[in-house]
């Protein structure tokens, strides 16, 4: 399987999880421990991944039916010490 492809079924694999399926317990399972992140509200800036997941703790919680998403790009750039990719997605 292609780096692309591997990014692409992860990253459904993400959102499916996370927006479709809701399940918090297995949403873990994509979150480093350095993980950081920026939300919509006001308040959904973390700086450290304890704070990360209860903010989408509280997502899930507050928001708990589906929001069914599709990839629609996934960028790939590899190096030798590094590869990124960058996921352009659409809420449905």
């Amino acid at each position: 399987m292609s780096v692309n492809n591997e990014v692409i079924k992860i990253c459904n694999d993400y959102f499916e999880t996370y927006l479709k399926e809701r399940n918090f317990e297995k949403l873990l399972q994509f979150l480093n421990q350095d993980f950081k992140g920026i939300g919509t509200g006001e308040d959904e800036f973390s700086k450290d991944s304890y704070n990360s997941m209860r903010l989408f703790k509280r997502d899930i919680e507050q928001a708990p039916s589906e929001s069914p998403v599709q990839v629609s790009r996934v960028r790939s750039r590899c190096s030798k010490h590094f590869i990124s990719h960058r996921v352009l997605y659409l809420r449905l």
